[in-house]
């Protein structure tokens, strides 16, 4: 009961969060979601003499699987790379544990060392996949669809790029596969399948869904600035 009683206090400390990097705690993940999908921290440090850094997170619904990736560039490495691949599903109860109540939505994570053969290889399949031209302003990111998100600083110019069907073919898109047979989780990957989606309501959330199911809205400039539920 003491448990339940602090719970409310922790959620209410963890709100402010902003995300640094993706956080292995689930309940704060959830609060950063919306700063790591918009790549806050990597724009922030993104300038001239800034290292390479890259972000995929790919939303599966995301009642269902969400996959996260970070991969930096390390030039004292002869060109080779870091990836961090985090995915999160369903959380299963069975896996319950008093000593860490939070393990089932925790999820897998995995780093792998990416040589610069390989780096190139996901470099050159993202190129024409478009990063460098914006998403279209007023696009909704919807919780319970499927959708991709690519951020960058490369050069010390930082790219934000969105991809959702049905608008876009993410079946289509040339640095999935090449990601995905790096990923070190060894999670299957949720693919995207045909949905038929209700509307939202004026203030962000589902109609009659779950409270899991929210959106995520492009600014003016391309990149996700407005932060809806």
């Amino acid at each position: 009961m003491r448990v339940l009683f602090w719970f409310p206090f922790l959620l209410f400390l963890l709100a402010g969060c902003t995300a640094y990097g993706p956080a292995d705690n689930p309940v704060q993940r959830n609060f950063t979601w919306f700063s790591y999908v918009a790549a806050e921290d990597i724009r922030a440090n993104c300038g001239p003499g800034a290292l390479e850094r890259w972000r995929f997170v790919y939303n599966g619904i995301y009642g269902e699987q969400v996959r996260f990736y970070d991969i930096s560039l390390d030039p004292r490495a002869g060109g080779s790379a870091m990836m961090e691949a985090r995915v999160k599903g369903r959380g299963d109860l069975l896996e319950l544990d008093l000593f860490d109540p939070l393990r089932p939505w925790s999820g897998p994570f995995a780093r792998r060392f990416l040589a610069e053969a390989q780096w190139l290889d996901l470099d050159r399949a993202l190129g024409p996949d478009g990063i460098g031209s914006r998403t279209r302003p007023g696009t909704r990111l919807r919780s319970d669809n499927f959708y991709w998100v690519a951020a960058a600083c490369r050069a010390g110019q930082f790219y934000h790029r969105a991809w959702q069907q049905p608008e876009d073919d993410l079946n289509r898109l040339g640095f999935v596969p090449i990601l995905l047979a790096y990923d070190p989780t060894g999670v299957p990957y949720n693919a995207p399948r045909r949905l038929y989606l209700g509307p939202f309501s004026h203030d962000g959330g589902l109609e009659g869904g779950p409270h899991d199911e929210f959106q995520l809205t492009v600014g003016a400039d391309g990149l996700i600035v407005v932060r809806g539920f």
